[in-house]
């Protein structure tokens, strides 16, 4: 997917070697201008769940889960293109296991 920006919180080591980049749904930014750690998407499947709409994206050969309002037009976007922000500051790096 390319590189990504990461700025983890002060005091929290980063792994070395191989690493797997995390994050958790309701931190992807969906419909986000320009930024870093910014791309494109489609979007493969909404699905409302009352307080929020959770939404498959297709990210080249990945598939990721984000959230969404469910006033949000992205909600009701499916099979169209998505911009997706992925906040510096909310990327997890795990050690990879067995690395």
């Amino acid at each position: 997917m390319g590189s990504f920006q990461v700025a983890p919180p002060d005091g929290i080591d980063v792994p070395s070697g191989p690493v797997i980049l995390t994050i958790r749904p309701e931190h992807i930014e969906l419909g986000a201008d320009h930024g870093p750690n910014t791309c494109v998407g489609l979007v493969h499947e909404c699905i409302y769940v009352g307080t929020h709409t959770r939404c498959k994206i297709q990210l080249g050969e990945y598939q990721i889960e984000a959230t969404s309002g469910t006033d949000s037009p992205v909600a009701r976007g499916e099979g169209g293109e998505v911009s997706i922000r992925f906040p510096p500051d909310r990327l997890c790096l795990l050690k990879e296991q067995g690395a």
